[in-house]
């Protein structure tokens, strides 16, 4: 049994790499600075230390100084 993992560039979600074909990205995401659900191109998305971050762009997100202090 193949049980390698892939990492996906664009969502960096893992997924077997026997699945490559079946894997997609998720619809929404949620902001990690004010936990709603938005769309990928509203925010971006990193991997930091193997975890997924999202957040929204700062003009659209309702936590706006803590992104922008960062």
């Amino acid at each position: 049994m193949d049980t390698r993992m892939e990492v996906c560039l664009i969502c960096f979600e893992h997924y077997l790499t026997k699945n490559e074909r079946d894997h997609q990205c998720p619809d929404f995401y949620q902001c990690e600075a004010c936990g709603e659900g938005c769309e990928p191109d509203e925010g971006t998305i990193e991997l930091i230390e193997g975890e997924i971050y999202f957040t929204h762009k700062a003009e659209l997100c309702p936590a706006q100084d803590e992104i922008e202090g960062e």
